[in-house]
């Protein structure tokens, strides 16, 4: 996102003088028979649409007229989302948008505002009169850990409901997520992409969804109450549920009937290491009642699925999955390998963290997984992780000796860069992987593999190598560098 935080000049979202828009003749004296190429106003304003952000900036403050073009493309779908955060800047830009031409929000496409709980009404009261004037607002998002703040300031959810050309919607409140589910309700616009961020669940998803059943393609919100859900969203095809707690019950049968033609599954939040200290008996029990609600309906192949594995576990997905993505801690092993056993993917990413269970001792999660042909592997290592360069490569082996993989990418760095010491245990581990070695190893273990992808990452050093794998006229598995 292009953030207006202090990423633009002073003046840039001030009001305007006027302006000729006469064209720029940039020719030198040269004869009339021979005036060479004209470089006119057209042709400046045409090669801005391909200039980064920064670079349109700094075009910008050496033409008035190039500023009134520059303008427009800051603010067209040709940038990237304009992102406004003080409230100085806030205030700058919708004094500028309301002092413009009624023409300029037709230009405004896409915005992103963080609302803070100490901004000024004046403030509140410009930013509802710029939403309630962007006819051609195609992407909100609207950020604020102001929990009232729909109820302090009504006039901003008036204006929210004025919106008629929204597609793409993000809310993201701290605890009020029911009001803002509220707000959401009465927005006439048929959204395709909705994600409602809170730590309250919402009561009906009904609320929600109720507007936009026939064009909802990404659908993001805490875990409702889905056993009462009626709104049937065909276009659905990404699903992201978050929730805290680790006794959720999916309505599996309710789940598949709304949402039938869904590609894209995801379960919580990618890194959730508190999830450790839930004991063993509670993740157990809501595994298996959510098992057997998957088996009475499910869909019959999801195109991915990702979350914390512990999430992916306790949801009993019992459907194939072509590219799962999970995270967990090396002591999540055994929950991994009930996973894969029920998703059977063909594309499977992991993001491991080696805590306290010794590196040697991850291994044997891909037995029953013998579709896979693709595999990424990155290891996050503690800044005093007890193992070393050997443990890695046998590890690895083992690892990968009964797979059949195509592709493998192997990253290894360390959990918190900035906190690693290049003395660290961890450190000079990593530094002392052989990249040649360790791909010679593996390929000997697999005789499917083709590309080996490895990188290496410590404090200031980032190796990275590609190989390819093959098989010589004497039946030696080779590798060699690739171009």
């Amino acid at each position: 996102m292009t953030e207006c935080n202090g990423a633009y000049p002073s003046g840039v979202f001030a009001p305007e003088g006027t302006s000729s828009h006469a064209s720029i003749d940039c020719t030198d004296h040269r004869s009339i028979r021979d005036p060479g190429p004209v470089l006119n106003f057209d042709i400046l304003a045409y090669i801005m649409s391909f200039l980064t952000t920064a670079e349109l900036l700094s075009f910008m403050q050496t033409c008035r007229d190039l500023r009134f073009v520059g303008v427009r493309w800051l603010l067209s779908l040709k940038t990237p989302t304009l992102e406004v955060k003080a409230e100085d800047k806030m205030r700058s830009f919708c004094i500028f948008m309301l002092s413009g031409t009624p023409s300029r929000f037709t230009f405004l496409k896409r915005l992103s505002m963080e609302l803070a709980d100490d901004l000024s009404a004046d403030t509140v009261s410009l930013i509802c009169q710029v939403i309630s004037h962007s006819s051609s607002l195609t992407e909100l998002e609207l950020k604020t850990y102001f929990d009232d703040v729909f109820d302090t300031h009504p006039k901003l959810a008036l204006a929210l409901a004025s919106l008629t050309t929204v597609k793409i919607l993000c809310i993201a409140t701290f605890e009020h997520g029911q009001r803002a589910a509220e707000v959401v309700s009465r927005i006439p616009s048929a959204l395709e992409c909705l994600s409602l961020y809170s730590s309250e669940k919402l009561r009906d998803a009904n609320q929600v969804l109720q507007n936009s059943p026939e064009t909802l393609q990404s659908l993001l919100l805490n875990i409702a109450d889905f056993s009462s859900l009626t709104v049937q969203c065909c276009q659905l095809r990404v699903l992201h549920l978050l929730n805290p707690d680790i006794d959720v019950i999916y309505d599996a049968p309710t789940l598949v009937c709304s949402f039938p033609h869904i590609q894209q599954l995801g379960f919580g939040n990618s890194r959730l290491e508190d999830i450790q200290a839930h004991q063993h008996d509670p993740i157990e029990a809501s595994r298996s009642r959510n098992q057997e609600s998957f088996r009475k309906r499910c869909w019959n192949r999801l195109h991915y699925a990702s979350g914390h594995v512990t999430r992916l576990y306790i949801a009993g997905l019992t459907c194939r999955v072509e590219h799962l993505e999970c995270s967990l801690v090396s002591e999540d092993v055994d929950r991994l390998v009930a996973v894969l056993r029920d998703a059977q993917p063909l594309c499977l990413s992991l993001f491991v963290l080696v805590h306290e269970r010794p590196f040697h001792q991850i291994d044997g999660f891909l037995q029953d997984v013998p579709h896979l042909t693709q595999l990424e592997l990155y290891f996050s290592f503690g800044s005093n992780t007890v193992t070393s360069a050997r443990d890695i490569s046998d590890t690895m082996c083992r690892l990968l000796a009964s797979s059949k993989i195509e592709s493998l990418s192997l990253i290894f760095m360390p959990f918190i860069v900035q906190e690693l010491d290049r003395e660290s245990l961890t450190a000079c581990m990593l530094l002392e992987l052989d990249h040649r070695s360790l791909t010679q190893s593996i390929a000997q273990c697999i005789p499917t593999l083709s590309l080996v992808i490895m990188m290496v990452s410590t404090t200031s050093d980032r190796i990275c190598s590609v190989w390819n794998v093959y098989q010589s006229p004497e039946g030696q598995r080779c590798i060699c560098v690739a171009n």
